[in-house]
């Protein structure tokens, strides 16, 4: 990335004033000071790697007033804003900051591609990173359904996201923040889907533990679904409350070609329940019998402390 120098401009009268000055501070020196500085020009590439040492370090106060001046340099320079709004995420009272500094990324990145002043490639790497940062802003200020959609955008842009400048900010953070949104929201079979996909293995030990129980095959009779927004809709009630999910609802009186059942799409369930709805063509009559498989807590506490335990390790 080429370096971009803070540098004052001298034309005019300024540069024969400096000149002039340079001139008296030679004839003012007749040995060598300590004091003349040494050290290479800064440059906004540099304070911008400050700023994230800074950040990384958990010292946000040095890592804004880096940042800050990156972008008092360099006006267009959005690393700096990007910085900036990772900073403000971290500040309480600072989290609406943290937005139009990412909302800055986003969109400026946008124009300067429309200008032809950086590639696409490089505007995506800050839209990544942007949207990854919002997703944690969203959730620090409890807007649990737009976590969702920032980690989502920012994983649409890279599916195997890594940030540049946290280590530890990666598809794998993305995934726990999308689960602490569902577990805080209720939606714990969502919790639970993103915790098996981050932790292998996570839904077989509580299955083995006896948290989680396994129904095969549970014969249902149908009731017919009077909600007036769904359509050719069916609803049965399981055997066992505490559902966490359905994963199939089936009738054996009809066959596939190859004599599998017929699979009937599962519209909504009531998670912690015991009510799963599904569609289906044609719809069973009522009192019919269709075959549920689905998994239930046997203790509904237990299976969200052994969540949050999990959430809280990762």
């Amino acid at each position: 990335m080429m370096a971009r120098f803070i540098h004052m401009r001298t034309t005019g009268y300024i540069l024969p004033l400096l000149m002039a000055l340079f001139a008296l501070w030679i004839v003012g020196c007749d040995h060598e000071s300590d004091d003349i500085p040494s050290d290479p020009a800064v440059t906004v590439d540099v304070l911008v790697q400050q700023g994230w040492d800074s950040f990384n370090e958990g010292d946000y106060d040095a890592a804004v007033e880096s940042f800050t001046n990156a972008a008092n340099a360099q006006a267009d320079y959005l690393e700096a804003y990007l910085g900036l709004g990772y900073c403000f995420a971290q500040i309480p009272d600072r989290l609406t900051s943290a937005q139009t500094n990412f909302d800055k990324v986003i969109t400026f990145s946008d124009l300067l591609v429309t200008e032809g002043d950086t590639t696409q490639t490089y505007a995506d790497l800050l839209q990544a990173e942007s949207y990854a940062g919002m997703a944690a802003l969203e959730l620090a200020e409890d807007d649990y359904t737009n976590v969702l959609v920032r980690a989502d955008q920012a994983l649409a842009i890279d599916p195997d996201f890594q940030h540049r400048w946290v280590e530890t900010f990666n598809v794998r953070k993305l995934m726990v923040l999308k689960a602490e949104a569902y577990f805080a929201s209720a939606a714990y079979d969502q919790c639970l889907f993103i915790l098996e996909e981050i932790e292998a293995g996570f839904e077989a030990d509580l299955i083995s533990d006896g948290i989680l129980m396994v129904i095969e095959d549970e014969e249902c009779a149908v009731v017919l679904d009077t909600n007036p927004m769904h359509t050719g809709t069916g609803v049965v009630s399981t055997m066992y409350d505490n559902l966490v999910y359905p994963s199939a609802v089936e009738d054996d009186d009809l066959e596939l070609p190859n004599g599998s059942p017929v699979s009937y799409e599962i519209v909504v369930y009531t998670v912690a329940g015991a009510s799963i709805t599904f569609r289906a063509n044609p719809l069973p009559q009522m009192g019919d019998i269709v075959l549920v498989s689905y998994e239930y807590a046997s203790d509904f506490g237990e299976f969200l402390l052994r969540m949050r335990e999990e959430l809280d390790q990762l």
